[in-house]
């Protein structure tokens, strides 16, 4: 969802430099890469990393939910590019899809509804649905199940290393487009395309579902 859906990473990104400045701690790009499409767990684990064992995680999450409030209160989320053109395919072809995400389910539900997508996505895993986020295969495996097809069955579309290397591992075909940063080495050599945005994609999608 975040960063291949919706464009939220830059407000992620903005929200979490903002908190870390006010509890103290200098939050470079570098390191919020390491989070994209990771979940809360693995957040935690790379904030005591960078930090220490000392770094108050509930201290600096209230802090970082409270700058997040302020922004989501006035925001329009915006959608990334072609996004509707997709959704219109896949739905004019019968191709069943979910997503994936690591994102909580409270936010997944509002940045959805935020930008208009709620309706068109009646399936919605979320890593609170499973005990291991990505890079992990867990939160694919249980999309596919939701979607009543094998792993092998389903082609995912991902912005970022973790989500790649997640899909992959769930024995499905991952088409990578990234959002604010490159794929690593492990990320490109395990997908299958790499593309500047889903309108590329979607062209790819179309001639697998057409000759399946």
């Amino acid at each position: 969802m975040d960063g291949l859906l919706l464009d939220t990473e830059p407000v992620y990104r903005s929200v979490s430099k903002a908190a870390a400045k006010e509890f103290g701690v200098s939050f470079s790009d570098e390191l919020f890469e390491k989070f994209i499409g990771r979940d809360q767990a693995d957040v935690n684990i790379e904030l005591k990393r960078e930090f220490g064992e000392h770094f108050s995680l509930a201290n600096f999450r209230k802090i970082w939910n409270a700058h997040w409030e302020i922004e989501a209160s006035g925001m329009r989320i915006k959608k990334k590019v072609g996004v509707e053109a997709m959704l219109a395919e896949l739905e004019r072809m019968q191709i069943p899809f979910a997503i994936a995400t690591s994102t909580h389910r409270e936010r997944t539900k509002f940045l959805l509804s935020a930008a208009g997508l709620i309706q068109r996505f009646p399936i919605v895993v979320t890593g609170e649905d499973v005990q291991q986020g990505k890079p992990a295969p867990d939160i694919y495996s249980h999309a596919a199940l939701k979607l009543e097809v094998l792993g092998e069955s389903c082609v995912a579309l991902e912005d970022s290393d973790s989500g790649v290397l997640a899909a992959t591992a769930a024995d499905m075909l991952a088409i990578m487009v990234p959002d604010l940063k490159a794929p690593s080495d492990a990320a490109a050599s395990a997908a299958s395309d790499i593309f500047r945005d889903l309108n590329e994609a979607r062209l790819v999608l179309a001639g697998l579902f057409e000759g399946a």
